[in-house]
């Protein structure tokens, strides 16, 4: 993954699947950078096309989460409400689910 992000540092999705990757490795401060560096690449795209993006923003609610930033993980959800539309509230009601039953995803 590191060659490809050498290749190419300024492609969202890798930069995103990094981020994923660290998540899943328990890396939670350089995930969280990642995902604010895909917001930072995507920031000039039109509405229409950040919508595709919404799940950076429940990726980070979720990195927020497990660092114990609460608000910074409910104004994460929040976006995912404003930018991912009526599907995206369903996605963020089973998160709110979750968290209040003290699950650990």
């Amino acid at each position: 993954m590191e060659t490809c992000l050498q290749l190419d540092p300024a492609n969202p999705l890798l930069v995103n699947e990094r981020g994923v990757l660290l998540y899943e490795l328990k890396q939670y401060e350089k995930a969280e950078e990642a995902c604010v560096a895909v917001l930072r690449l995507i920031d000039g795209y039109e509405p229409a096309e950040k919508q595709a993006w919404v799940f950076v923003y429940l990726n980070l609610a979720h990195i927020y989460r497990r660092q114990g930033k609460v608000e910074l993980a409910w104004r994460m959800l929040h976006q995912v409400e404003t930018i991912g539309g009526p599907v995206a509230v369903g996605l963020v009601r089973r998160v709110h689910h979750r968290t209040r039953a003290g699950s650990s995803c």
